[in-house]
């Protein structure tokens, strides 16, 4: 027994001094929000009435850090992670005619947060190589998990014309899920350290299988439990350039 485990032990120690360990990954960051004018013209009685809202606020991050190894020139493996967050914030006013002075507005802030965890192990194989461009195949097994969807909500309102405001937090659906998923890419090497990976996302054959759990809690102590279970499998065909991805390495 002793003797096999110092043979693995050397035959390790061997592969990971020959072995070119690469780390690499990519960050994103993104934002959007805007407004929206509605005009109403009246011919009778002869009116234009604009009404201006807000559309919801959307603040998303990602970091997708990664680590792995070169077998050799035609192979490499390793392991993916990744945290991503999105929050959106949306802001609803509506006039309440019930109140002193009429038209006096409800606001509804509602701001939903979601996260996600992501291990995604993965193995490269190197097609053909020109020049410093080298065509690859990436087989992949995300694995996410999601917690729980919060929502955060403040109400603001009159009551016989006294400001009124209240707040509350629901919890929404969480989730995991793990598949298998196959995409061609291509990668540029700047340098013999420094190199950068394309992903060809919008062609790819993938696997997924995800559990969804939505728990709902009411004011007497009842609870419903909702699982939704689902399988996708088939060839992922998207539009440019959303199917796209970009990442960048340094091989040691």
């Amino acid at each position: 027994m002793k003797k096999v485990l110092l043979t693995l032990a050397v035959t390790c120690f061997a592969f990971a001094a020959n072995a070119q360990f690469v780390i690499g990954g990519n960050v994103g960051f993104g934002m959007s929000n805007g407004t929206n004018t509605f005009t109403s013209t009246i011919v009778t009685p002869a009116t234009t009435i604009t009404t201006t809202t807000d559309l919801p606020k959307t603040v998303n991050f990602y970091i997708m850090p990664k680590i792995g190894f070169n077998i050799n020139e035609k192979m490499s493996a390793g392991i993916i992670l990744g945290y991503s967050s999105t929050s959106t914030t949306t802001i609803n006013k509506y006039p309440d005619y019930t109140i002193v002075p009429l038209g006096t507005d409800i606001v509804r802030t509602t701001k939903v947060s979601t996260s996600e965890i992501n291990v995604t192990p993965y193995f490269r194989y190197n097609v053909t190589t020109l020049n410093n461009f080298t065509f690859f195949c990436e087989a992949a097994v995300p694995i996410a998990i999601s917690p729980v969807e919060k929502t955060h909500y403040e109400l603001t309102y009159n009551e016989a014309g006294a400001a009124k405001s209240e707040t509350g937090d629901l919890e929404g659906a969480k989730y995991t899920s793990f598949g298998v998923t196959v995409t061609p890419g291509l990668n540029y090497a700047l340098n013999d350290h420094l190199n950068m990976d394309i992903y060809f996302n919008a062609i790819g054959l993938g696997f997924n299988h995800r559990v969804t759990t939505t728990v709902t809690k009411y004011p007497n102590g009842d609870t419903d439990t909702d699982v939704d279970a689902t399988n996708t499998f088939g060839l992922n065909v998207r539009t440019l350039p959303a199917g796209v991805g970009f990442g960048i390495n340094y091989v040691f």
